[in-house]
C-alpha cells in the first residue's frame, strides 16, 4: 500500500504533471493533497483541471491551505485592496482566472482531516496546523505536540513550510511535506512524499523529480 502526499503546488502545473506521471508509473492509487494549490505561478486553470482529473482517477483527500482561504475571503469580501503591480497582484491575477466551481471546491475542503483507508493506520493531514491554515509549526516541536497530543492518531503530515522534516514527537510520527511547485530547500525539482505500509508502520520518503520548466 502506497499513498502520495502532495503539498504547495502554487499553480506549477508542470511540476504537478511530473508528479502525476510518477504516481501513474508506480501504481499509486491514493493521493493526499495538503493545500495551496494555486497562486504565484501563472495559468491556475491548468492546475485546477489536473486536480479535477485526479478526483476522477484516484482516491483523493483534499484539505485547504491559506491561499485557498485568501481566495474564498476575497470572493465574499472583494473590497480588500488587492491590486495588480503590488504584493497582492498574484492573488488578484489568480482570482481573476478561476471559476465559481473552483471557489466551491475550495469551500468544501476542511482545514484538517484524518485519512483512513481500509484497515491501515490513520494519517492526520493539515496545512498549517489542525485548526488554522496559516499557523507556522515547522521545527517547533513543543508547539506541534500541543496541537496533536489530544488527537487520536499516530501519523501526522503538515504542509505550508515548503520543506521536508521528519521526527518522532512523544510517540507520534510527524512529517512535513516539501513543496511540489515552489520548494524552499535549494532544490528546484518537483517534490512530494510517498508513504508505504510495511506490515508494521507507515514509512515515508521524499521523492524529487526533475522536470522541464518550459
Amino acid at each position: 500500500m502506497k499513498i502520495a502526499a502532495i503539498s504547495d503546488i502554487h499553480a506549477n502545473h508542470l511540476a504537478l504533471e511530473t508528479i502525476l506521471q510518477y504516481v501513474e508509473q508506480e501504481g499509486i492509487k491514493h493521493l493526499m493533497f495538503l493545500g495551496d494549490y494555486i497562486t504565484d505561478c501563472p495559468y491556475p486553470g491548468k492546475t485546477m483541471n489536473l486536480l479535477y482529473e485526479c478526483l476522477e482517477k484516484y482516491n483523493c483527500f483534499f484539505i485547504r491551505g491559506n491561499r485557498e482561504d485568501y481566495l474564498i475571503n476575497h470572493h465574499y469580501n472583494p473590497n480588500n485592496n488587492w491590486k495588480y503591480s503590488s504584493s497582492t497582484g498574484s492573488l488578484l491575477y489568480t482570482y481573476s482566472n478561476i471559476t465559481q466551481n473552483d471557489i466551491e471546491f475550495f469551500k468544501s475542503m476542511p482545514v484538517s482531516m484524518k485519512v483512513k483507508i481500509d484497515d491501515y493506520p490513520s494519517i492526520f493531514i493539515c496545512h498549517g496546523s489542525p485548526v488554522k491554515t496559516k499557523d507556522w509549526l515547522y521545527e517547533k516541536d513543543e508547539l506541534i505536540y500541543s496541537h496533536i497530543k489530544d488527537i487520536d492518531c499516530k501519523y501526522f503530515i503538515f504542509g505550508h513550510s515548503h520543506r521536508s522534516y521528519s521526527k518522532n514527537i512523544f510517540g507520534k510520527k510527524v512529517l512535513f511535506c516539501p513543496s511540489a511547485g515552489l520548494p524552499a530547500n535549494n532544490n528546484t525539482d518537483a517534490q512530494f512524499l510517498v508513504l508505504e505500509y510495511n506490515d508494521i508502520e507507515w514509512t515515508s520518503k521524499v521523492v524529487s523529480l526533475p522536470y522541464n520548466r518550459e
